[in-house]
This record gives C-alpha cells, sequence and structure tokens, in this order.
C-alpha cells in the first residue's frame, strides 16, 4: 500500500478510537460538526509522522481529493 495507508496503521497502534478523534478535531482535520474529516494534504504528513514517531516516507503519486483520507482510514480501521 501506500504512505497514507501505512501511517493509519501506525496511528491504529499507538491511539485509541477515541484519542484518534480527538486529535483529527484538535488539528482542524473535520468540519465544524466534528464528525467528517477532512482531506488531508502533503504538508499535514509530516506533522503527523511526527505525533506516531515515524519517518517520513517520500512517494511519486499524484492523489485525487478524497484519497489521503481514505488510504489513511482504511490503513488504521485494518486489524
Amino acid at each position: 500500500m501506500n504512505k497514507w495507508y501505512r501511517l493509519g496503521q501506525k496511528f491504529n497502534k499507538k491511539f485509541t478510537k477515541e484519542q484518534f478523534y480527538e486529535i483529527l478535531r484538535d488539528n482542524n482535520y473535520t468540519n465544524a460538526l466534528g464528525c467528517i474529516g477532512k482531506d488531508f494534504k502533503e504538508k499535514d504528513y509530516k506533522k503527523l509522522c511526527e505525533m506516531v514517531g515515524i519517518p517520513e516516507e517520500t512517494e511519486d503519486k499524484h492523489y485525487n481529493y478524497g484519497e489521503r483520507k481514505y488510504y489513511f482510514y482504511q490503513g488504521y480501521d485494518k486489524k
């Protein structure tokens, strides 16, 4: 998979669902209602990697709107 998927997996190992949603809300990754996630941007990748303590990966891929979030959540939900 891609770097966003692997990042989601690392978040799953480090944070509970409650902690995870709190991080999303506190860092403005959700909409005004706090329930629907915004798409991540490449600049967010560095910050998210630092949160889980992993080095950044480089990738030569262009993501369409919503793909980063989709892969991240897919990795996070995978058990």
